[in-house]
């Protein structure tokens, strides 16, 4: 990660890959490597990264090894590239999430809530979009809740981001 975060994404991909063909990798190295590897193209190869995070999922299926967040980086992606064929899948990944996923971060819920926003929207379900932009604001205005960590977790949106929500769950 300190290689990404240092802007190094091919040398970062590298390690990645040398990681994957270890033949005594273990399960969760091999389902959080993946993950790494999937964030790392979902901006620049979206359809790679779909390939990984399904693979993830392969690898993992509980969200134990990974970030836990992999479904909804799926869902994200898919809403983002996908036709509108990909919907079911996205409810299904989101729901998922949102029975399994045992993730106690605002900013997990958060974005959750932002990916359940733009599916709502283009399901029609406005209700639901209201909703969803609701708890996303909501989850914005909460505090820390580790009391020795107080940023771990929270909520990093952008004035655009909360705009938006601001609009959806006020019109819709």
């Amino acid at each position: 990660m300190s290689l990404l975060a240092a802007g190094e994404v091919s040398a970062a991909r590298e390690l990645w890959e040398r990681v994957l063909t270890e033949p005594e990798r273990r399960w969760f190295e091999e389902a959080m490597t993946t993950e790494h590897l999937a964030d790392s193209y979902s901006s620049s190869d979206p359809d790679r990264a779909v390939s990984l995070y399904r693979r993830v999922s392969e690898l993992s299926p509980t969200p134990g090894g990974t970030s836990g967040t992999h479904q909804m980086k799926l869902a994200e992606l898919l809403l983002e590239t996908g036709a509108d064929g990909d919907l079911r899948e996205v409810g299904e990944l989101l729901a998922w999430w949102l029975e399994n996923a045992e993730v106690p971060f605002p900013s997990a819920h958060f974005d959750w809530n932002i990916t359940f926003v733009k599916w709502a929207r283009r399901l029609g379900d406005h209700d639901s979009a209201r909703a969803g932009a609701q708890r996303a604001l909501a989850l914005m205005a909460r505090g820390p809740i580790f009391s020795r960590h107080p940023t771990v977790g929270l909520v990093d949106a952008n004035e655009a981001t909360a705009m938006w929500l601001r609009s959806v769950a006020e019109n819709v």
